[in-house]
């Protein structure tokens, strides 16, 4: 039987900022936090909950003899005559358990796969906004599909997120027939997409895609609106066409229901996912060299202190007297007191901490960063704040542009900001 468990929380309506729905990040304290928790995990374990799960998942079934031998056009008009009750009211329960019936009707034609009751509480449990705890094998890429048809017939973009692009397109060509059965279009996204056939699949009534995916194009659209964030602003660029909201990726936070979970929200959820650039800055390059030149000129005892534990270098106050005179015939940023501390303390630690076959290794004349806990190279990777470039120099080789950071955000925030959010997960407790 699922298990369902409170929605991670909402906030209050974003206006005038974004161009589609969306929450602002909620804003309450740690009392308001615990208690949200403590009434969440109250109702939800409560038994009347579960029997409420349990009696509509009865009258679902019970009306499986009125659909069962309509032919698939009268299913199709049944299914368009709910949806306008749909979109005035998506909560009432005899609307939503005349369209969980059809739904359960149309995976039997199209799939031979029909919904067992558990399936059914499962699926109520994700369209009202909740995690869902369901045992491996009992099916949770079916389970999503009522609630997700339901929300979709009621005028709301779904998103159905998935751990890897591999699961994303699997599960979306599984379930496409269902969708397409009611009207509904189905798209796919993979990390290897065009923006404009990214912009194509969200543009779908539902949409499969990972969750990395979903999290860098929400701020590849955080950055295009970064200069109209002003409703008049927007409204004049749309009106003359120049990089209005057709230029946007995604539709809006609607309605999300992410599979695996526990994967997003709690071991990945404070992972900062970062969209940045390569600034070219040639006479940065010779900076680099001088630091590292200057770095081994001065004393471990004396001139600054090395914290093997925490990988943490600091100079001391002869260390900044020793940079400041090594430094005096320089130009540029050397000039400048804390920028020149900070430049040498950053080759201490390329001079100290990394090592070539250990934290990197340099092939065809590029630093690539090794996993310390995989072992594997990750060539995509690569160090802040100058570090990277100061093993490029370090080791010879040519000195890439520094990265600027344009937007980030961490999956706990990003997801905080759907209008409702729904969970599945086989391993919740």
């Amino acid at each position: 039987m699922p298990e369902a468990r409170g929605i991670l929380g909402f906030g209050a309506p974003r206006l005038g900022v974004a161009p589609y729905a969306e929450l602002a990040d909620p804003v309450n304290n740690a009392v308001d936090r615990w208690l949200d928790r403590l009434v969440g995990v109250a109702h939800t374990f409560m038994p009347f909950y579960r029997l409420r799960l349990r009696r509509f998942a009865g009258r679902v079934l019970r009306l499986e003899e009125r659909y069962r031998d309509l032919p698939d056009q009268a299913l199709r008009d049944a299914a368009q005559g709910l949806r306008s009750r749909l979109l005035c009211r998506t909560d009432a329960p005899s609307e939503l358990a005349e369209a969980f019936a059809i739904v359960r009707e149309v995976s039997r034609r199209v799939l031979g796969k029909q919904h067992y009751p558990v399936q059914i509480m499962g699926a109520l449990a994700l369209f009202e906004g909740r995690m869902v705890e369901m045992a491996t094998g009992e099916g949770k890429t079916l389970t999503a599909t009522p609630a997700a048809v339901v929300a979709a017939l009621a005028g709301n973009p779904v998103h159905i997120v998935t751990v890897n692009d591999y699961l994303a397109a699997r599960d979306a060509a599984e379930n496409r027939p269902i969708f397409e059965f009611f009207g509904l279009t189905c798209g796919v996204i993979d990390s290897e997409m065009e923006p404009a056939q990214r912009r194509d699949a969200y543009a779908c009534d539902v949409t499969y895609i990972s969750n990395k995916n979903l999290t860098f194009d929400y701020l590849r659209d955080r950055i295009a609106l970064r200069q109209r964030r002003s409703p008049a602003r927007r409204r004049t660029l749309e009106y003359l066409d120049e990089a209005g909201q057709g230029g946007l990726l995604l539709r809006g936070l609607a309605f999300a229901i992410v599979d695996e979970a526990d994967s997003v929200f709690v071991d990945e959820a404070r992972t900062p996912l970062i969209l940045s650039t390569t600034a070219d800055d040639p006479e940065r390059a010779q900076v680099y060299v001088e630091a590292l030149d200057i770095a081994r000129q001065l004393d471990e005892v004396h001139d600054f202190r090395v914290d093997r534990m925490n990988r943490n270098v600091t100079l001391e106050k002869r260390g900044k007297k020793a940079v400041e005179r090594l430094s005096q015939n320089l130009q540029g940023l050397w000039r400048i007191r804390k920028a020149r501390e900070e430049l040498v303390t950053q080759a201490l630690l390329a001079l100290w901490f990394y090592e070539n076959g250990r934290d990197y290794i340099v092939v065809d004349d590029s630093v690539q960063i090794v996993d310390e806990f995989t072992g594997r190279v990750m060539p995509d990777r690569s160090w802040q704040a100058g570090l990277h470039q100061m093993i490029e120099a370090k080791e010879g080789v040519e000195i890439t542009g520094q990265k600027e950071t344009l937007a980030r955000i961490t999956y706990q925030r990003f997801f905080r900001r759907y209008v409702r959010l729904a969970g599945m997960t086989g391993t919740g407790t």
